[in-house]
């Protein structure tokens, strides 16, 4: 032992604390973001690669992203990714799957060249298959997908898990964008107002994805049979997001042009440039792209995209896009909305935004102008006018441009004089990054490490630092890492007669917990006490009381505004609800734990203690009984103690106005923190 430690034992506990999860699903569920402050020595940070394979309908692209254990982008070379595509895409070999996965080596290798040798074994690699895939029949995606798998396992040292290779779900790919894209932004955390939407047109399939309120979550309607659910309940960064997305299948950019040429048949079509006549191939069908002889003309395309896209489909739903499917309801989450990948590429090639800018504001309106312009050329005069488009996309040019306007305005329902963002990369940290889905699989890849920042949702890491007598160390500049602690520990009541101590009302999310002492079976430094733990009161008694106080303010009052209070009145998400709470938590305290209306109460989160202040909850109590168990730590018997236990008798949340174990004039202290030796720590039942 040595001389520093010799008469001054101290132990460091660290508990995992794991709240109730509000939703899940196969890839994101609620596995992202708690985001990001972790305190390391430099020498001590690690870090890890993540590759990620885009398998479009297209062409693949490989990712390489560099993360901290914060989940910050690192460099790699000289940009904060690494990013490189080939063609064709995965769908075209499908006769050969063993070449589909031979088509990925040259990306492979280019992603290995930029990954350490002995961070290979740990850095994880993932391909997520996209339209092109999902539209193939019979086997040959899984053929090919396996063929993919075996290549990995027999060419690479890359991490690769059983289910790391797999055809990427439309309404996965859109949560996978929409987290990319406002991680890059730095909007997570933030309220609904302050994310972002997005809009991505792929080859195969369009997904629109952003954030919507509680109350629309809820009453979210059932999608068509066979497809996803509208909504995505994800936390990111400490805040709970319900995400409204949908993929439309058949609807990206190559895609709709099949669309559009099955409405016309073997007849001419109006939106193919004039003196074209010839063949477009997509998902190995071949399609008759023949121009009418007047040429192509804007309102007659637009008439056959409206067709393409069954704009006119009957909806059993109030707010719907095109084919029956439910809009979401708009609101604020979409307020800025980002559209990408194809839609970004063809305004560059189609002179509408600055080709030097990775991102544009533009509006709906000059999609318009600009397919009545495209409308008007003939296709030998395509390539002087256009020259910065593909030579097999120029005569499609009016076809394209006019079908993304009408997908913008009558299909989902944008005004012409929207302003809407297109953009590939977004500025993070001073680089450029593509805003993709990729990035968004990487982060819950990487997540899952050892040693990394989890960012899963609701779980907490709780740190207490004791010395031999259970009084508590600072850790850093704190004393609870910013987390919880007990309240009569921290009030310094534990050792003092049961009337010296105080009780607690703890109300949390889903319960409410009462405890206090009476007398005497709780051992702790000499003296015993007797906890009375009233049961947890949850479930009817709140949602009765919420319904009466909804009818009461007039929830449902026709309301002009997208995002209303009540009685007609405009505001943001969290408002129509004080009333409703503050009605609650008063008869709570007064009917259901029989306070008088009267009787003083403290109201804390954050306890004073050693000069600090530390929030209360119960994973001191744990860490108490762990270190009390050890050696040469003094014992706390009381936190072995069954204070959780249900009283005696029939108590039950339906008998709350008989409950009459407070005098109606008896003054309590409502309180979240407490002052515990300067410093305010939380309150909350796990510190005992």
């Amino acid at each position: 032992m040595t001389k520093n430690n010799m008469n001054f034992l101290t132990f460091v506990t660290v508990l995992l604390f794991i709240l109730p999860a509000t939703s899940s699903s196969q890839y994101l569920g609620n596995n992202l973001l708690t985001h990001r402050k972790i305190f390391l020595k430099k020498d001590n940070i690690i870090t890890s690669y993540a590759v990620i394979f885009d398998g479009g309908s297209t062409g693949t692209r490989v990712h390489v992203f560099h993360f901290d254990q914060n989940l910050d982008l690192l460099p790699i070379g000289d940009s904060l990714e690494l990013n490189k595509k080939i063609t064709p895409g995965l769908s075209a070999y499908e006769d050969d799957p063993e070449q589909a996965a031979e088509s990925l080596i040259p990306l492979l290798e280019e992603a290995e060249s930029v990954v350490p040798e002995d961070l290979r074994p740990n850095t994880p690699v993932r391909l997520g298959a996209t339209a092109g895939l999902r539209l193939l029949k019979g086997n040959a995606s899984e053929q090919i997908l396996q063929a993919v798998r075996d290549m990995l396992s027999n060419r690479s040292t890359l991490n690769l898990q059983s289910d790391a290779v797999t055809i990427l779900d439309g309404n996965q790919e859109a949560a996978y964008m929409w987290v990319a894209l406002n991680y890059l932004l730095g909007n997570l955390g933030k309220v609904i107002s302050k994310t972002v939407g997005v809009a991505d047109l792929g080859g195969g399939s369009v997904q629109m994805a952003y954030a919507v309120s509680k109350n629309t979550a809820k009453n979210a309607p059932q999608p068509p049979e066979g497809e996803e659910s509208y909504i995505k309940t994800l936390v990111l960064n400490g805040k709970t997001y319900d995400l409204y997305v949908h993929s439309y299948l058949h609807f990206g950019k190559e895609a709709s042009r099949a669309e559009m040429l099955k409405v016309t048949g073997d007849s001419a079509n109006p939106c193919i440039l004039a003196g074209y006549n010839g063949t477009y191939t997509y998902s190995g069908v071949k399609y008759k792209a023949l121009a009418s002889t007047s040429g192509s003309n804007f309102d007659k395309c637009r008439e056959v995209a409206l067709k393409a896209l069954k704009v006119n489909e009957p909806c059993p739903h109030q707010n719907c896009t095109f084919g029956g499917i439910w809009n979401g309801g708009g609101g604020s989450g979409q307020k800025v909305l980002y559209v990408t990948t194809s839609f970004y590429y063809l305004v560059i090639q189609a002179g509408i935004a600055d080709a030097s800018k990775t991102s544009s504001k533009v509006y709906p309106a000059e999609f318009k102008a600009a397919a009545k312009r495209a409308c008007q050329v003939k296709f030998e005069d395509a390539q002087s006018t256009y020259p910065l488009m593909m030579e097999d996309a120029l005569p499609y040019i009016c076809m394209d441009i006019t079908y993304q306007y009408t997908l913008l305005v009558d299909g989902f329902g944008l005004d012409p004089w929207k302003e809407i963002i297109v953009a590939n990369e977004i500025e993070y940290q001073g680089a450029l990054v593509e805003g993709a889905w990729p990035l968004g699989s990487a982060i819950e890849a990487i997540s899952s490490l050892p040693k990394f920042n989890k960012l899963i949702t609701g779980s907490r890491v709780y740190v207490f630092h004791l010395d031999q007598n259970l009084d508590l160390l600072r850790i850093g500049k704190d004393l609870d890492f910013k987390e919880k602690l007990a309240v009569n520990y921290l009030l310094g009541k534990l050792g003092e007669e049961f009337t010296k101590t105080v009780g607690v009302v703890d109300l949390g999310g889903a319960s409410v917990q009462m405890t206090y002492a009476v007398s005497g079976t709780y051992a702790y430094s000499g003296t015993e006490y007797v906890v009375y733990p009233y049961p947890p009161i949850s479930g009817y008694s709140y949602d009765a009381c919420r319904e009466i106080v909804l009818k009461a303010i007039k929830v449902n009052e026709p309301c002009p505004h997208s995002n209303c209070t009540f009685g007609g009145i405009w505001d943001e998400e969290r408002i129509p609800y004080v009333c409703m709470d503050s009605t609650y938590m008063y008869a709570l305290l007064v009917d259901g734990f029989g306070l008088d209306p009267w009787q003083q109460i403290t109201v804390a989160n954050k306890i004073l203690y050693q000069d600090a202040l530390v929030a209360a909850a119960w994973p001191l109590g744990t860490a108490i009984e762990a270190i009390s168990a050890m050696p040469k730590f003094e014992r706390n018997d009381a936190a072995r103690a069954e204070i959780f236990k249900v009283a005696d008798g029939s108590s039950s949340p339906c008998l709350l106005a008989g409950y009459d174990g407070l005098d109606p004039f008896q003054e309590i202290t409502v309180a979240e923190g407490i002052e515990y030796r300067d410093a305010i720590v939380e309150t909350a039942w796990p510190g005992l």
